[in-house]
């Protein structure tokens, strides 16, 4: 049984100090110094020692360095195979300072005392070694203590999960199966849940189908992308919340919701569809019309934006939510619907790049 297996009230009574020297005075006067706190024992050679701490734990060995059968370092680096926990001091004379040096390396020795040793540093090296110790012992009972508590805790849930009958294990099945099936129709969705236009899937399923549709009947399809200006830094500034009133209220603006004035041309037709494409960008699909038609929309939204009354634009360019705008058509810029999208988005990043809050084409991108 090592030092760290006994009981905490062998400690707090009067903790074990095994000491070693050759000469039988320095053993005398150590013991008289040590002997009120501590449960001394001593010996006059290193073999001597090892064979005390067959039958007995210690927590603290100190020993002299110079003895002529085995010196101080060599018994306590034999000490560390008996007992590894104690605490091992070493009282040494400056001329052995290289062998203290190498047996600290070595880990056998915890701390050295210098000769002439003063009475007062020696218990107080002492008395630190114990409270090392003691606090030592007390780490590792909480650690098993904490084990001991979760062992019981695994326990306990392991009978709890085994008691369930087979109709709680059936509801839980069930639920289950329904949180699976949930997911799955709203992946299937085609709404997007805060502006109630279509979402990304529905307008890739659209976008599909209308240029299908156009390349049967020979007409044109104008594809509109749009992106808010400085979205980030008026979400930064206000809050996601506003942010989120702002991406609602342009919405609004491209189904026609929120106009401030009356414009008759403007009204979204029926065959036409707004859908968020993701983030703070939406798209319109503008079924037989050409790329000028969709340059005249894609400029009357940009100018509604732009005339619209936000809240909260101290801190906004130009104290106003603008927009840029990349326009694109079927079948003069491109024949399929992700060619499509791409045109109508390196338009609309050509116009944010070349000074935002306007509508730009693949034409203008080629100048």
């Amino acid at each position: 049984m090592h030092a760290e297996e006994i009981a905490m009230s062998d400690v707090l009574s009067k903790p074990k100090v095994l000491i070693v020297d050759d000469e039988v005075d320095n053993l005398d006067l150590l013991k008289r110094v040590l002997r009120r706190d501590y449960d001394v024992h001593s010996a006059q050679s290193g073999p001597d020692a090892l064979k005390l701490m067959e039958d007995h734990d210690f927590f603290i060995i100190l020993t002299d360095q110079r003895m002529p059968k085995m010196l101080g370092t060599e018994f306590l680096e034999e000490s560390v195979k008996r007992d590894p926990a104690a605490i091992r001091i070493l009282i040494t004379g400056y001329s052995d300072i290289d062998s203290v040096i190498d047996a600290i390396n070595r880990g056998a020795v915890h701390r050295y005392i210098k000769k002439p040793w003063n009475r007062d540093e020696l218990k107080r090296e002492i008395e630190n070694s114990v409270q090392i110790q003691k606090l030592t012992m007390e780490n590792q009972e909480l650690v098993r203590s904490m084990r001991e508590t979760n062992k019981k805790l695994l326990e306990q849930d392991d009978l709890l999960r085994k008691s369930l009958d087979e109709r709680s294990r059936q509801l839980l099945e069930t639920n289950e199966q329904l949180r699976k099936l949930n997911q799955r129709l709203e992946g299937l969705t085609l709404q997007d849940g805060l502006t109630g236009l279509y979402n990304h899937r529905a307008f890739q399923q659209r976008l599909r189908e209308e240029v299908a549709r156009a390349g049967r009947a020979k007409q044109p399809i104008s594809l509109i992308f749009i992106d808010i200006d400085h979205f980030k830094n008026y979400n930064d500034t206000n809050g996601h919340p506003a942010g989120d009133e702002v991406l609602k209220t342009v919405a609004g603006i491209l189904t026609g919701d929120s106009r401030r004035h009356t414009d008759k041309d403007w009204g979204v037709r029926a065959s036409d569809i707004v859908a968020r494409y993701g983030g703070e960008e939406f798209a319109i699909i503008l079924p037989e019309t050409p790329l000028e038609g969709g340059k005249i929309k894609a400029e009357r939204i940009r100018k509604m934006v732009a005339e619209h009354n936000f809240p909260h634009m101290e801190f906004q360019p130009d104290k106003k939510v603008t927009i840029s705008v990349g326009v694109a058509s079927f079948p003069d810029d491109a024949s399929k619907s992700q060619a499509l999208i791409d045109e109508a988005d390196q338009a609309m990043y050509h116009a944010k790049k070349t000074g935002r809050n306007q509508v730009c084409t693949k034409h203008d991108r080629e100048k």
